[in-house]
């Protein structure tokens, strides 16, 4: 007697007849086969996504699924030894601060060597800086004191591809260069000035106004010229004139201020030019 329910069940029907045609097929076996070898531990990679899920659906315990994991890798001796006495920790709250301790040790290690590595201004570049605020300072054609002077003077290194200098992107290291050429202006404005004031002693071997600008730039790059004297005898007038009335940098203000007043009221670059050149005059007819 047939099976009626499978002649009125379509699905029972021809799952049965699929059932008896794959059962005898003589590569049905092989397929099978070749999908168990295909599966097999020995073909898959240690680190392929399918071993671990493979690995992870034995079931096992924490130390046993560490000693798994350990033997996949290459661990130091020392490493080795820690791994194990984290694996034999029965405590999750034991895991999870052994772990926060180690992320803490790391912390102090790499912060250890930032600060091995933290940029420091070389030789060269401290010594370029120093030379370019030293001309700034005593360059005839300055036409203020005070204001954005390591600025400009970063500026000009930096078109001149002095060495070393740092990127416009590092604004880390610019801001310590920028802190070391303030120094350097602010010693060389200080020296500039002392040496004004004991020059005006009547003893003074620098009352000469070219005594004054030698002894001023003898130790620096600079080639003393007429535009020198003319300069010193300007800053020589300056200082007479208002070293009495004002403190500390409130000198060098005036000196800014004497010095837009020239350009203001002379407006012409001639101008300019003889009057700067009567204040060297009145300077070396006074002192001689």
């Amino acid at each position: 007697m047939s099976d009626t329910s499978a002649e009125i069940n379509p699905m029972l029907n021809f799952l049965q007849s699929f059932n008896a045609t794959t059962s005898s097929s003589p590569g049905a076996r092989g397929l099978l086969t070749d999908h168990d070898e295909l599966c097999r531990d020995d073909d898959l990679d240690d680190d392929s996504p399918l071993s671990h899920i493979l690995h992870a659906a034995v079931p096992h315990t924490f130390q046993h699924f560490g000693q798994i994991m350990k033997a996949k890798k290459s661990f130091s001796a020392q490493t080795a030894a820690e791994f194990d006495a984290f694996c034999s920790l029965m405590s999750p709250d034991d895991c999870v601060l052994m772990l926060f301790v180690t992320i803490l040790e790391t912390r102090d290690l790499i912060l250890a060597n930032k600060k091995a590595d933290k940029w420091m201004i070389s030789s060269e570049l401290k010594d370029s800086a120093h030379i370019y605020s030293q001309a700034f300072i005593l360059s005839p054609t300055t036409v203020a004191y005070r204001g954005d002077a390591p600025k400009h003077i970063m500026a000009a290194m930096r078109s001149l591809n002095i060495g070393d200098m740092p990127p416009d992107k590092e604004v880390v290291r610019l801001d310590m260069l920028h802190k070391l050429i303030v120094k350097f202006l602010t010693d060389c404005c200080n020296t500039l000035k002392e040496k004004i004031k004991n020059s005006l002693a009547v003893d003074s071997s620098t009352r000469n106004i070219a005594d004054l600008t030698h002894a001023v730039i003898s130790n620096t790059l600079i080639q003393p010229t007429l535009q020198h004297y003319m300069w010193m005898a300007f800053l020589h007038w300056c200082y007479v004139k208002y070293a009495n009335k004002v403190q500390d940098d409130g000198w060098w203000l005036k000196v800014d201020e004497s010095l837009e007043n020239f350009c203001t009221e002379l407006k012409d670059e001639l101008k300019i030019s003889q009057a700067f050149n009567s204040l060297y005059k009145q300077a070396f007819t006074v002192l001689h």
